[in-house]
């Protein structure tokens, strides 16, 4: 079966490889595209991210160029004109990320080989490639989980759906070793938006991770990525949810050390990113809009006492 799609939240990717040597006549002493990969992460807002690598070597020696552009048919110029400078020996550069409306045709690479090193005269050579690629069969919007007083509740989007069987819902406590706990019957073929949902009535102690898996009627399949619900030990100081966008809910339990409690938030680099004092206990509302996006530790001291939690920012 065909595991090698997988779509998220935010990110849907997608690689092609195209060996372009040997499908043109090269000109001797030029600047030639020899392979040209594109990854492509569609947002889910009408935009998707692209990222090209492009090898480049010489026909012979010297320094020579290659002047390249990448659009979308139909649609907006990706990567106009960049001079790409050349030897004998193939060399890899990456460009991007570039953020632009999602194109929904293909994608054309354009290049053209110059016999100097700052694509500036002496043309020999020319080619242009055109890229195709499918339509994924599910196009996955949003995907969340949020604690509930019943349990865990899921809930998630697609804007369009081909051949779409079913979701299998994951749940798994070390982000290997997944099991299945319930699925929800896919629309079939449709390009209107869905909306899914599920809840997990009997969540596990700790921090419990969740996927989807979307089959479709043939058996193929692909998974979506990881979302994370800490279920509080009897108490345990539990945040979620996480990932988060701009805020985050904060339980406390009521035998805490101290009315006043230190909240601290450092990144992965040890630098102290946010502090406040927390008055009371119960949930809290923490307004965090203003992180980068990333993982982070969040400390709350309580009394001589301090708990650590793993939190991440979309």
């Amino acid at each position: 079966m065909n595991t090698r799609f997988f779509f998220t939240l935010k990110q849907i990717l997608f690689s092609v490889s195209l060996m372009l040597l040997g499908h043109f006549a090269i000109a001797q002493n030029c600047g030639q595209v020899t392979n040209f990969i594109a990854d492509i992460v569609n947002n889910g807002n009408g935009t998707s991210t692209y990222t090209f690598q492009v090898t480049a070597s010489s026909t012979s020696g010297g320094n020579k160029s290659v002047l390249i552009s990448v659009e979308c048919v139909g649609g907006a110029m990706i990567l106009p004109n960049t001079c790409l400078s050349t030897t004998n020996t193939p060399a890899t550069t990456t460009y991007g990320p570039f953020t632009v409306a999602t194109c929904t045709s293909s994608l054309k690479l354009t290049w053209t080989g110059y016999t100097t090193s700052a694509c500036a005269s002496g043309t020999t050579c020319t080619a242009t490639q055109t890229i195709s690629f499918a339509v994924l069969p599910v196009e996955l919007t949003s995907f969340k989980a949020v604690r509930t007083n019943d349990g865990t509740m899921l809930a998630w989007a697609t804007a369009s759906e081909q051949d779409n069987e079913k979701f299998m819902v994951e749940r798994s406590l070390n982000g290997t070793d997944f099991e299945p706990i319930g699925e929800v019957a896919g629309r079939g073929t449709t390009t209107s938006a869905q909306s899914y949902s599920f809840v997990d009535e009997r969540p596990l102690s700790g921090t419990n991770l969740y996927r989807l898996k979307q089959v479709d009627f043939s058996g193929d399949f692909s998974y979506s990525e990881i979302v994370a619900v800490k279920m509080a030990k009897q108490g345990d100081i539990a945040a979620y949810p996480t990932p988060f966008s701009e805020g985050l809910t904060l339980d406390l339990p009521e035998n805490l050390d101290s009315d006043e409690n230190l909240l601290t938030i450092y990144n992965l680099h040890g630098q102290l990113v946010h502090q406040q004092l927390l008055q009371g206990s119960g949930s809290q509302q923490l307004e965090l809009g203003g992180l980068n996006p990333g993982q982070y530790v969040l400390c709350i001291t309580t009394g001589s006492h301090t708990q650590r939690i793993s939190i991440i920012k979309q």
